[in-house]
């Protein structure tokens, strides 16, 4: 008998966005190849030279030589594939092919690609429509609407499960706000605790409104323990003594669910609430939510249609894709982003294209949405709670949930806090809720900022090591470049402010070099600060603003520019660090 487990997400690309990578590399390699142990090998070789595998991993790097290494870490320069080859040689994989099948599965498991009969790798309705820009949350979406357990791709879930999990989750969140509503309590969505120990385990639909009693129950009785280790063996209790019998150990359940709600968030009908906390069904999604309820039970269809189901972008029509509630969409957005001015008290005037479709008026309004909703940031310089709490996560950063977009979020809202800007934007995807939803790409800078007298990239990392350097270094000049390259009509002077824990001296050096010297022919303008440099100038500018005197980007550059200009006559990176501590200094002073 197949052993009962919790649901699950693959785990061989935990970053989301990532699958659309994987599949171009195997479109522009393999489309049409029979997938036999050469093809597997050839797509994980493709992955390596693109570096869309190993990069970023510190095991990857163990028995690379380090000049191969080096040169793999330069994303400046193209590798080969005899380059890869050495790679590959030098890691003695037991069984590389077995790595290259390991990064399909995913693609398979989405419906993107499948091996045709023949044998050969074919790109899915759904990977064409994901390969031409199609909205990627639309594709997942449609992709989560359909997927279940147990299905004919996966043999390890038993046949008596009875689930579709995005949709079972949404109904059990919805059940569960119910329910604390109807006892007088706040309804805030799912602890990732209860996620854990509840989400994961509803692997039957029709326990779903049980389910939501249960959960809700062990939350107060998990509110009523008095102590620690109190709470410790209830959860214990509730997982052990469940009626299902799951074998999984609890200590595997986080990873899950971390991952599963990394996933379904990318969809934009999850938010994060309660200090990210909780997770709940987005409220700017209301009305096509409840129409996904009204719809679709949690209960699996027919197993003999899944594969083929799957594979089809245009399976299932949305409930909603009708002229009338598409309508009815745009008006409710509308209806937000009039509150939003309200409460704010400002002017935006909103532009519409009715030459687009509707469905692309929708998304436009909700960016509007979103870009409205950031200017509420910018008057929160007077809450010091508020202030503090963003000081307080970035000290503490790495005990935050999934700290490099944490990151990326804190300084965004510092940013936004301290003076005049345009415009900032940050280049990581995000939701209907203005959160970040998983970190910038790669190839792009990590926040943009505009300004009426100069432009700015703000370049975030927690790497300390010479990995700093590896990975950082020669990626933030071409982004400052290429930048100053897409702006320089309007603008004529461009910074790129470095942030991390701490400077690696290989890290400095090369700033330094760039900055006295040139890159691609020309001097850049970077600065680097560690995580107290930032903080001070961010309160600095705070305190500033409290004063009605407020910090503006005039005051910025004039700061960048001090620690700039005097560069070509500083003898050393050394030196230059320490010029860079009493210029800070002396403002702030």
């Amino acid at each position: 008998m197949t052993k009962r487990i919790p649901w699950s997400i693959s785990t061989t690309v935990r970053n989301p966005y990532r699958i659309v990578d994987f599949l171009k590399i195997l479109s522009d390699s393999l489309e049409g190849v029979v997938w036999d142990k050469k093809s597997q090998s050839l797509f994980q070789m493709h992955l390596i030279k693109n570096r869309l595998y190993g990069l970023d991993s510190a095991e990857f790097r163990t028995n690379i030589p380090e000049d191969l290494y080096r040169k793999f870490s330069d994303v400046d320069h193209e590798i080969s594939l005899d380059d890869v080859k050495l790679i590959v040689a030098a890691k003695n994989y037991e069984d590389f092919p077995m790595r290259g099948r390991t990064s399909f599965a995913p693609l398979k498991e989405f419906g993107l690609a499948n091996v045709n009969s023949k044998g050969q790798i074919e790109i899915t309705t759904s990977g064409k429509f994901v390969l031409k820009d199609g909205p990627y949350e639309e594709f997942l979406l449609k992709a989560f609407l359909k997927w279940q357990y147990s299905n004919p791709t996966n043999s390890s879930f038993p046949q008596d499960y009875q689930t579709k999990p995005f949709v079972s989750t949404m109904h059990l969140i919805n059940q569960v706000n119910c329910i604390c509503k109807e006892k007088g309590m706040k309804s805030k969505g799912i602890s990732k605790l209860e996620f854990q120990l509840f989400a994961l385990t509803l692997v039957d639909y029709t326990d779903i409104k049980d389910t939501a009693n249960k959960l809700v129950n062990f939350r107060i009785e998990l509110e009523e323990c008095n102590t620690q280790d109190k709470k410790d063996l209830l959860i214990k209790e509730t997982y052990s003594n469940s009626s299902a019998g799951f074998k999984t150990q609890m200590k595997h359940l986080k990873d899950y669910a971390d991952n599963a709600i990394r996933w379904f968030r990318c969809t934009k009908f999850f938010i994060l609430r309660g200090g990210d906390n909780y997770i709940d069904l987005e409220p700017r999604k209301s009305y096509e939510t409840s129409k996904i309820l009204e719809s679709y039970s949690g209960n699996k269809d027919d197993d003999s249609t899944y594969v083929k189901r799957l594979q089809d972008i245009s399976y299932p029509t949305l409930p909603w894709e009708t002229p009338d509630q598409l309508s009815l969409i745009r008006e409710s957005v509308l209806t937000d982003i009039n509150k939003l001015k309200n409460d704010l008290k400002i002017s935006v005037p909103i532009y519409e294209n009715k030459k687009l479709s509707i469905k692309d008026q929708i998304s436009d309004l909700r960016s509007i949405r979103n870009q409205i909703a950031s200017l509420e940031i910018k008057k929160r310089y007077a809450d010091k709670n508020y202030v503090d709490s963003l000081i307080h996560s970035l000290r503490n950063i790495r005990e935050l949930e999934r700290p490099p977009v944490a990151l990326e979020e804190i300084i965004t809202m510092m940013l936004r806090i301290i003076n005049d800007d345009i415009a900032i934007h940050t280049n990581a995807p995000l939701g209907d809720d203005n959160r970040i939803t998983f970190s910038a790409p790669g190839g792009v800078p990590d926040i943009e900022c505009f300004y009426e007298r100069y432009a700015a990239i703000y370049e975030v990392t927690l790497l300390t090591s010479r990995s700093q350097w590896y990975n950082e270094g020669q990626p933030i000049m071409r982004h400052l470049r290429d930048f100053e390259e897409k702006h320089s009509k309007k603008y004529g002077d461009f910074y790129c402010i470095f942030i991390s824990p701490r400077l690696h001296e290989d890290t400095l050096n090369t700033f330094w070099t760039s900055n006295k010297y040139e890159y691609r022919g020309r001097a850049q303008k970077i600065i680097p600060f560690n995580f107290d440099q930032f903080i001070k100038l961010f309160e600095f500018a705070v305190n500033q603003r409290r004063l009605n005197l407020q910090s503006t980007s005039s005051t910025l550059k004039n700061l960048f520019d001090s620690i700039i200009n005097p560069v070509p006559k500083i003898a050393s990176s050394d030196i230059w660090k320490n010029s860079i501590e009493l210029h800070l200094n002396k403002l702030i002073n």
